[in-house]
């Protein structure tokens, strides 16, 4: 800033563009590195509890090594233990509070608990050289203005000034500024470039959100598997831009947010905590947390589920296979204050969660999401330029419908799961689709039960899907789609009905269906082999991957997290690491693809051996083969086991203890085969 004060300069701007020069500036890097000072710097890694660290002494150790240049500077890196992302201030009193103070301007939450030093930096300076003389004119301008088009010249540089500006010398620094340009509006007009290029800044804020999510959270979860989603929604509370996370919460979070907006004074809080099936919710463990974001007055909302380490219930990890009601799988929220309007944590009751520090951590994470996305947003424009934008893009992806309409093909698909039907009929009018599951049977009397909302989110998947375009994924895309669901089923429950299976097992039949149905992709896996583990202290939940089904286009892909879950497997060096777990096999499943003129994709084979004793539960339901289309092969369905010492026993699933040694095998199923094979 000494050495060039944009800010003295600027602030005298009129109106256009302004444009400083410096009289250095063709060798400004070569002049700046004449005035930088010599330094040295020191780090040491620690990665120890704060309380546990003689800062004094580790930073004399650093400083030992570095030579005595003049002035010392000394810094520490910070973090909540268990969190991958820190934060550097330098060194003083009260480094706890100032990380925690930090973390709120940045973030809009200080996290709870205990700190640990990752990195510890010193810097020795050697004093600044002086600053060498500027001429006080060196473009010979004198006091007065000059117009372009001329040529300006000093002994360094030379500068071209078009028609239009004019210059003037301020303390030899070279001002610029035209004149004849006046500012631009705005642009509120549909065109493809803006809606390309709003589109981009929306999705933008989802994913960077998502990003500060990952960062700040605790559980392997979210950290690892990146089992969650982020989302913007408008003033309605509809969805209008996400990052590309989880297909099953990004199609039902817009009724989460539209049911904070219609029971809550929106100033009454700065966060809200929901889970409610009943209100968008998916499942239990899945905790949604809902944000205004205030732009010149104009409330728009921001939200971002994550899938919790445990949330209480029958099993550890909160997915017991065998529940029969939604209170044994856990806490409900709906509309929970979990931020004050001041920017205060208040901590839910979680009840008989078992990692309650863990959930606390990783709702602090999603609080901090938001609060990015919020403060991106506002970096976008005025409040009334989003909302026209937000818009044109619902509009967009209604009209999209038009060329992706024509092309879908009517019909039906049934099956039974687990004893109960579903059909399904999918007919088309001008102009719109009609998605009819009639005849559909239940309530499931265990937790195959999907909420509407997740149907909903199904529905939207396939036809992102259908599109075989960048179709935008906003709720602007289901305006002439209408969906009919008989009330009580397993596809519209009851408030008291179990749906923890519902959003993971029965939502991928449904895509299934909709696919079958319209003739576009034979059955895929249909299930996401929904593995718990754990015991006191820890606990583990993945989904795991299978075999796409084959299309008319060709082959399925093998082992692949199939439609409605878009998570990552837990890597073997983070579970390994992290839990009293190790993994004996992760592989292909050979030969459980249906064959077909086109080949369905092959399952995988998961097998865990614990180090400590604990609980395991499978939460599957693919263990029947499902046929391919137009006379594809069925693939083979899933098989799991438990091994006890030398005896390996068939597994059916359910909560079961285990000792340390003991081993869980899963193998998930193929992918249906296409058509019959060709001579």
């Amino acid at each position: 800033s000494e050495l060039f004060p944009y800010g003295k300069y600027s602030s005298r701007s009129r109106q256009g563009a302004t444009v400083l020069v410096h009289p250095c500036a063709s060798v400004l890097s070569a002049f700046g590195q004449a005035l930088a000072q010599r330094q040295e710097r020191g780090i040491r890694a620690l990665w120890q509890p704060l309380d546990q660290v003689n800062l004094e002494k580790e930073w004399a150790r650093i400083e030992a090594e570095l030579p005595a240049l003049g002035q010392l500077e000394r810094s520490a890196e910070l973090r909540v233990q268990g969190t991958d992302h820190s934060l550097e201030l330098p060194e003083g009193p009260d480094l706890e509070q100032r990380f925690r103070e930090e973390h709120h301007r940045r973030y809009g939450t200080r996290p709870s608990g205990p700190l640990e030093v990752v990195n510890l930096r010193a810097r020795s300076l050697a004093p600044a050289p002086e600053m060498p003389v500027v001429q006080a004119d060196p473009f010979r301008l004198g006091e007065q203005e000059v117009s372009g088009p001329r040529v300006l010249f000093a002994p360094t540089t030379s500068v071209a000034l078009p028609a239009g500006w004019v210059a003037e010398n301020v303390d030899g620094v070279l001002r610029l500024e035209h004149r004849e340009r006046q500012p631009l509006a705005p642009e509120t007009q549909r065109t493809p470039f803006g809606a390309a290029l709003w589109g981009s800044r929306l999705m933008a804020v989802a994913e960077q959100a998502g990003e500060v999510l990952r960062r700040c959270a605790r559980s392997v979860n979210i950290k690892e598997r990146l089992d969650f989603s982020c989302a913007v929604f408008n003033a309605q509370g509809e969805l209008v831009a996400n990052a590309p996370h989880i297909p099953v919460h990004l199609g039902a979070m817009g009724e989460t947010v539209r049911d904070v907006l219609a029971h809550v004074d929106p100033e009454s809080a700065g966060a809200w905590l929901s889970n409610d099936p009943a209100a968008g919710g998916s499942h239990l463990p899945d905790l949604t947390v809902i944000s205004p974001a205030v732009v010149d007055g104009q409330r728009f909302w921001v939200a971002s589920r994550g899938h919790h380490a445990d949330i209480g219930g029958l099993t550890p990890g909160s997915m017991p296979p065998h529940s029969t009601r939604l209170d044994q799988e856990g806490q409900v929220f709906r509309r929970v204050p979990i931020l004050s309007s001041a920017g205060e944590y208040l901590p839910p009751e979680l009840g008989d969660c078992r990692q309650p520090e863990t959930v606390h951590a990783d709702l602090q994470a999603q609080i901090a999401s938001n609060h990015h996305a919020a403060k991106g947003l506002t970096k976008l424009g005025s409040g009334e330029l989003i909302a026209t934008w937000m818009a044109h893009l619902h509009d967009l992806a209604d009209e999209s419908l038009d060329a992706l309409l024509p092309r879908l093909q009517p019909g039906s698909a049934s099956e039974v799961i687990s004893g109960v039907p579903i059909h399904l009929k999918v007919s088309l009018s001008p102009g719109a689709l009609h998605v009819d599951f009639s005849g559909t049977g239940g309530p499931h009397p265990g937790n195959l039960n999907a909420p509407r909302a997740v149907v909903r989110a199904a529905v939207l998947y396939v036809l992102r899907c259908a599109a075989g375009a960048r179709l935008p994924l906003n709720e602007g895309a289901l305006r002439r789609v209408r969906i009919t669901l008989p009330h009580p089923s397993i596809l519209s429950p009851p408030p008291s009905a179990a749906v923890v299976g519902g959003n993971v097992e029965t939502s991928q039949r449904v895509v299934d269906l909709l696919l079958s149905a319209m003739a576009l992709r034979s059955p895929s896996q249909g299930t996401m082999n929904n593995l718990s583990l754990g015991g006191p202290g820890w606990s583990l939940y993945e989904t795991i991957g299978g075999g796409v089904g084959a299309s008319p286009a060709g082959p399925g892909q093998s082992g692949r997290q199939t439609h409605m879950t878009n998570t990552r497997i837990t890597d073997v060096e983070v579970l390994e690491t992290r839990l009293p777990l190790r993994v004996a096999e992760f592989s292909l499943r050979a030969g459980s693809a249906g064959l077909g003129r086109y080949r369905g994709g092959e399952g995988l084979v998961r097998e865990l051996v614990l180090l400590q004793g604990g609980q395991a539960a499978l939460l599957a339901i693919g263990d029947s083969p499902r046929a391919g289309l137009e006379g594809g092969g069925a693939a083979q369905g899933g098989r799991w086991s438990i091994q006890r010492g030398c005896l390996r026993q068939k597994w059916q699933g359910q909560a079961l203890s285990l000792q340390p040694g003991d081993r869980v095998r899963v193998e998930t199923p193929g992918g249906a085969g296409w058509g019959l094979p060709e001579d």
